[in-house]
């Protein structure tokens, strides 16, 4: 019996202290300029599509030395998925990227946009700008040295159904396009 009331004081203590540590982070959360955003559900299916061997395009995020200005027009990466169930849901997608600037090809930076429908999923950055400073969702992989690999995760709320994803993709900001590849992983019920 002294052996169990020791642990329910142990219990009692040990929640005592975790109660300020729980205030402070709510209190943490509430100060950010940009609150935690929060989307779940059960994941049943998982869908990839690779381009591992590497692609190429002229497209340069700012239109730099009279390269084509924005992504590439043909997705790096694309595919669909079905979005089971009648309620909303949340689809999560995981990009591996690596990308290359080397001979003359690639620049310092490659851009990329992970797209549902059309619309950047939540995680991007608004760190990429068009020749006009115009900012817009993208990722930004800095191939200073050469090359770059990056993984990334991203999600969306979303309605039951079909739905289009495709990863766009540039170079960024010489006017060198982009030399890339990556794999593209969804999670999704």
């Amino acid at each position: 019996m002294k052996t169990k009331s020791l642990r329910i004081v142990g219990l009692l203590a040990i929640s005592i202290l975790l109660v300020p540590a729980v205030v402070w982070a709510s209190t943490v959360a509430q100060a950010s300029d940009d609150p935690p955003q929060l989307c779940t559900n059960l994941v049943t299916k998982i869908t990839s599509v690779a381009a591992t061997d590497g692609h190429t395009t002229p497209y340069d995020s700012q239109g730099a030395g009279g390269a084509p200005e924005g992504f590439d027009p043909m997705p790096l990466l694309e595919t669909d998925v079905t979005i089971g169930g009648r309620t909303p849901s949340c689809l999560v997608a995981q990009l591996s990227a690596h990308s290359f600037t080397g001979y003359g090809f690639g620049d310092q930076f490659a851009v990329y946009q992970v797209n549902v429908d059309g619309l950047p999923m939540i995680g991007h950055t608004t760190g990429c700008s068009t020749s006009g400073g115009v900012n817009f969702a993208c990722l930004l992989f800095d191939n200073t040295n050469g090359a770059a690999g990056h993984s990334y995760h991203f999600y969306i709320p979303i309605n039951p159904g079909t739905h289009h994803v495709e990863v766009l993709y540039a170079g960024c900001c010489n006017g060198l396009g982009a030399y890339t590849a990556g794999i593209l992983t969804l999670y999704h019920k």
